[in-house]
């Protein structure tokens, strides 16, 4: 599991939202939840449930459910027709 656990670190995408998640399951699967909410940056939308998921596994109910109950904010889009290229 350590291996799995230093090869996700040296990834290229490992700062990245979805290398953390990746990186946060592989350090609770390896007991060691603690650090698998740490790696996880709160203020992103996409990682609320997944964060909120390891806080309840700690017993950390209260704080899981002010997670999800944040707004997701999301980034006003500009659509057209035209494609981009």
């Amino acid at each position: 599991m350590e291996q799995a656990i230093e090869e996700t670190r040296a990834r290229p995408d490992a700062d990245t939202w979805y290398g953390a998640q990746d990186l946060a399951e592989l350090l609770s699967e390896a007991g060691r939840p603690e650090v698998a909410v740490a790696v996880l940056d709160p203020t992103l939308p996409a990682n609320f449930r997944v964060l909120a998921a390891h806080l309840m596994e700690l017993g950390r109910v209260k704080e899981a459910v002010a997670v999800l109950h944040r707004p997701r904010h999301v980034a006003s889009l500009t659509w057209s027709a035209t494609p981009p290229w």
